[in-house]
């Protein structure tokens, strides 16, 4: 092969290494529109008590007014169950604590979730008072699907 054809074929490759880059650079780069891809998010509670159950006005108002004072109360006390388990587990570096130090902090945290699940519980049967006998079944048919998201969290 004579240094021409040489040269020729060395431009050639390097040309079809240039447009391979420039598309690929050019794929790569390109700004795609809407939302990043995901999972759909799911319903709220809120949600799904107006759409599926079909509270009227009032009952919204009432299911709303519950979820204000029901809520801030209940992030404080799972912060504090979150804590209460942080520190409980962050006992596996000391060597010296006691048995009866360990269980003092599991019943705290077992205290903490009792209390935790009597307010959910209260908190799901004050919302069913809510309903008309005719919406009863819509919503005990939504309770379980979130207990279980509940337990799962444990």
């Amino acid at each position: 092969m004579s240094n021409g054809s040489k040269n020729k074929a060395f431009i050639a490759i390097i040309a079809i290494l240039l447009l391979t880059n420039i598309i690929l650079l050019i794929s790569t780069f390109r700004v795609k529109k809407g939302p990043p891809p995901g999972p759909p998010k799911s319903e709220t509670f809120t949600e799904k008590i107006k759409k599926q159950v079909q509270f009227d006005t009032l009952q919204l108002a009432a299911f709303e007014e519950r979820r204000k004072n029901h809520w801030p109360e209940m992030r404080v006390m799972l912060n504090e169950l979150t804590s209460a388990k942080e520190s409980f587990y962050s006992l596996i570096y000391d060597s010296t604590v006691s048995d009866s130090v360990l269980q003092a902090r599991a019943a705290d945290i077992g205290a903490r979730q009792q209390q935790i699940d009597l307010k959910m519980i209260g908190y799901f049967k004050d919302v069913r008072k809510l309903c008309k006998p005719e919406q009863f079944d819509k919503y005990d048919s939504l309770i379980p699907p979130i207990i279980k998201r509940i337990i799962a969290r444990k």
